[in-house]
């Protein structure tokens, strides 16, 4: 996808423009330049502290907790024996499951009360064996 074009684009000549350098291809910082390295820390400590953030507004909702175990029962198989005949499949699962674990994991650092909820909600959806005996 591109991005909105004007009639100005018409007019100017991209060859004129400077190259857009990857990212990768960027000079590195120094690692003896402690601003630079203190800097580089508190905007990774930062962006952390934003994603735990937004992890903690969507499960402290009951519709983000549904959604989260739908996620891992349905679309990760968290709870599904990786074991299936058929080895493409096999290895479809067990990278789903394992989607679902780093996705658990997340949660148990962000907040294991956040994550006993979720662990609620999928015991919830799991199906549950039928118990023979004594029926009165």
């Amino acid at each position: 996808m591109s991005d909105t074009r004007s009639a100005d684009d018409l007019t100017r000549d991209p060859q004129e423009e400077p190259e857009r350098i990857p990212t990768f291809l960027e000079q590195s910082r120094k690692t003896n330049d402690p601003k630079a390295l203190k800097k580089q820390a508190t905007d990774d400590k930062g962006k952390q502290i934003r994603q735990e953030n937004d992890l903690r507004a969507i499960l402290t909702t009951e519709a983000g907790v549904r959604f989260v175990a739908r996620l891992l029962s349905e679309i990760c198989f968290i709870d599904a024996p990786a074991f299936h005949p058929n080895n493409s499949t096999m290895c479809n699962v067990a990278g789903r499951r394992q989607v679902g674990q780093v996705v658990k994991e997340i949660i148990r650092d962000c907040d294991f009360d956040l994550w006993v909820k979720v662990d609620r909600e999928l015991e919830s959806l799991r199906p549950k064996p039928v118990k023979k005996g004594n029926e009165h």
